[in-house]
């Protein structure tokens, strides 16, 4: 489990949450009544399954195998905000993809999903200056462990969520991705750092084109390549309502973006009378949409590992915007 203020040791160990006791099955999701694959088993050690609640939002994620590769370097944790009121700093949701073909990618996934945790609580109290901080040591404490016998060469990307002064921030390297659901409408706030994505932005592919390309899974920029590679740090406005996703490869190469804005309007709406009653129902809610989204790819072969993590934000969470009148006016135009 990872624990906070405690790196996690090397070896492959069931990865967990290091504050907040959320739910834990220990069985991997049924499905649902459309994808329902097999019947319930136990987690492999290298699987999660996990759902919980924090002031005024909830959260869920599921990472498995897929069902192709007989091992997950997928690795995913959040640290929930420390009982209190007022409550202390906002929750931290991280999600990390090793890569697949270089050695070790599931101890550089678990080592920058773990490093990220126990940094950013030392320094909440300022939650963007402490995300950066955090994804920062994570690169590095990745980087350093590639120089162990074995390990050489070993990567990972990484993209990591957390709230400030009305906005969502994201930290962001790789090609895992954020979305934010808003109003029935999908929006993918990061930028994947990949070859083709390259090729997309200069008009010299299309988006299906993409989708097939042969160098689809290359990266441009990863941890564990240099000891500071440039990480995006993306802010949005936050809203009551707004629902966000971050997946792996795994997820959003299978499904379309239209996909995933269908099962959160499904699952999880964000209008207010179809909102749920409370946030042990919320977090129940989400917990059904990250698994119907992971069997919907897994019941598409799913070649990679599946990881999908979603939370969201309700009326009187502490972290959403202020009203316009009582914001600092800015000189500059931010995202909404």
């Amino acid at each position: 489990m990872f624990v906070e203020g405690t790196p996690a040791a090397p070896a492959a160990q069931p990865p967990g949450w290091a504050a907040g006791a959320p739910t834990v099955s220990g069985q991997r999701p049924a499905g649902d009544e459309e994808h329902l694959l097999e019947p319930p088993a136990p987690l492999a050690e290298d699987e999660q399954v996990a759902a919980g609640t924090f002031p005024g939002g909830a959260f869920a994620l599921v990472s498995l195998r897929g069902a192709v590769r007989p091992w997950n370097e997928d690795r995913a944790g959040t640290v929930l905000p420390p009982a209190g009121d007022p409550p202390g700093h906002p929750p931290l949701f991280v999600i990390a993809d090793g890569l697949g073909g270089h050695q070790a990618g599931e101890v550089a996934a678990e080592l920058a999903v773990s490093t990220t945790l126990a940094v950013f609580p030392r320094a909440a109290a300022r939650p963007r200056q402490a995300l950066r901080a955090a994804t920062r040591q994570a690169a590095l404490a990745v980087y350093d462990a590639g120089f162990e016998p074995g390990r050489s060469g070993m990567a990972t990307t990484l993209t990591a969520l957390t709230f400030d002064a009305g906005e969502v921030v994201v930290a962001h390297v790789g090609d895992t991705r954020c979305y934010r659901w808003r109003e029935g409408a999908v929006e993918q706030l990061t930028t994947d750092h990949s070859q083709v994505a390259d090729l997309v932005r200069l008009g010299l592919l299309t988006p299906e084109q993409a989708a097939r390309h042969p160098g689809r899974s290359i990266l441009t920029r990863c941890l564990g390549t240099a000891p500071g590679p440039p990480l995006d740090l993306v802010r949005r406005g936050l809203r009551a309502g707004d629902r966000l996703v971050l997946c792996s490869d795994g997820l959003w190469g299978l499904l379309e973006r239209a996909e995933v804005a269908e099962a959160v309007r499904r699952f999880v709406p964000g209008n207010e009378a179809e909102r749920a009653p409370d946030l042990d129902s919320l977090a129940a809610q989400l917990q059904a949409l990250v698994d119907h989204l992971a069997y919907r790819a897994l019941a598409r072969g799913a070649p990679d590992n599946v990881t999908v993590l979603a939370a969201a934000l309700e009326p009187g969470c502490p972290w959403l915007e202020m009203p316009s009148t009582r914001r600092r006016p800015w000189p500059f135009s931010r995202g909404s």
